[in-house]
């Protein structure tokens, strides 16, 4: 493994733990709670996670299509879904493509790393290494928002 993925790989492992660690508890009825009209449940949120995993997979090299890909195909918001994935299904979905991004991350070259990154995303640097490190930073955003709502439907806040 390139050298510069090393703290990278940590990143995803403990992103792993900690979105697991979310919906730890939850069921269904609270994952897909909103507390106000202008926020997202729990569900949209993960299932939205899993998606842009997936699609970071596909980016490094492995057409793999994402468990809620046909479901959040077109949905350009919570208002526009009109059900929701459970929670197991989530974490499958999570833990499966954790499972293929270790596999993708582990047979990156420097070479691939020093590619430009297909897709244009908010970041600064537009190479593959560049915008896996977006994406991941974009994982922990929304895991945070993912803690904020286990706490907000009463559950027993996320554990490190």
């Amino acid at each position: 493994m390139d050298p510069r993925l090393e703290p990278l790989f940590a990143t995803v492992e403990l992103n792993d733990h900690l979105f697991s660690n979310c919906f730890d508890g939850v069921d269904a009825a609270s994952a897909q709670r909103r507390f106000s009209p202008h926020t997202n449940n729990m569900s949209f949120v993960g299932a939205h996670l899993v998606e842009v995993r997936f699609f970071l997979i596909s980016r490094l090299g492995d057409p793999v299509k994402g468990p809620f890909a046909e479901l959040l195909d077109g949905i350009r918001g919570i208002d526009e879904l009109r059900r929701f994935p459970a929670p197991e299904r989530i974490l499958e979905g999570w833990k499966r493509g954790g499972e293929l991004l270790r596999q993708r991350l582990d047979g990156l070259d420097a070479a691939d790393l020093d590619d430009p990154f297909p897709d244009r995303l908010p970041s600064g640097d537009r190479t593959v290494l560049g915008c896996i490190n977006f994406l991941l930073h974009h994982e922990a955003y929304h895991i945070g928002q993912l803690a904020m709502l286990r706490k907000a439907a009463g559950f027993a806040a996320m554990a490190y």
